[in-house]
């Protein structure tokens, strides 16, 4: 008949309600005003059915887009007279594939800017190579590694702030949008920690009184 008896935590988050809340009710509870328990008793004649379109109304009152599969367990299994859907988030999915969109059109950006970014010095660097190879004097030397040197050094700063660049979004958790000192301060030391040449720096750390809001985290926390 359709009375919900088990629902798997995923769709209970996304449907806003809990299993208090949902439990034995009928399915189209769920529909609105679709008449969803009929259309899907006609699908199920057969004994299955593969991706019918249609909408969940949220605890909201907000309307999902869903594609819902599902079949009859019949006489023949050890727990009969089930019926299993499986239900998937139709508007998550498409979020979802804009997200990998975005990410593609971004990395693709990246490579572009990358390899335009050290193009240029690296250039430099073998046109000086080259007149080195093809050096008269020791003079000619004394002009050329100055300018190899410069370069070297522009290249590995434009790299680093590529690193910089492509670890900058690499989060976990989703960003807070608020810099919390404390945790910075602790970064910064073990920062300090496993990268000092020296054992006798001292760090003086003064941070605001107070939370930094506004601002994303994990950002801040690449940059440093």
């Amino acid at each position: 008949n359709f009375i919900i008896v088990a629902i798997s935590q995923y769709a209970l988050e996304y449907l806003e309600f809990s299993v208090v809340e949902i439990k034995y009710k009928s399915l189209d509870y769920l529909a609105g005003d679709n008449c969803l328990v009929s259309i899907l008793k006609n699908d199920l004649l057969h004994g299955s059915f593969e991706e019918r379109y249609t909408a969940l109304i949220s605890k909201s009152n907000r309307r999902i887009s869903v594609g819902i599969s599902g079949f009859y367990l019949g006489f023949t299994s050890d727990v009969r007279g089930y019926t299993i859907l499986r239900i998937s988030n139709l508007d998550e999915v498409e979020l979802m594939d804009q997200r990998l969109q975005q990410t593609k059109d971004e990395l693709d950006n990246f490579i572009y800017r990358a390899a335009h970014d050290l193009r240029g010095p690296l250039a430099t660097i073998k046109g000086l190579i080259n007149l080195l190879k093809m050096k008269e004097n020791a003079g000619e030397l004394d002009r050329l590694l100055p300018m190899i040197d410069a370069h070297a050094n522009k290249l590995d700063e434009r790299l680093f702030q590529l690193v910089y660049l492509a670890k900058a979004d690499l989060e976990v958790d989703l960003p807070s949008h608020v810099v919390d000192f404390n945790f910075i301060e602790t970064m910064l030391r073990r920062i300090l920690e496993q990268n000092a040449l020296v054992d006798f720096l001292e760090f003086h750390y003064c941070p605001p009184h107070s939370p930094l809001s506004g601002v994303k985290e994990g950002l801040l926390s690449s940059l440093l």
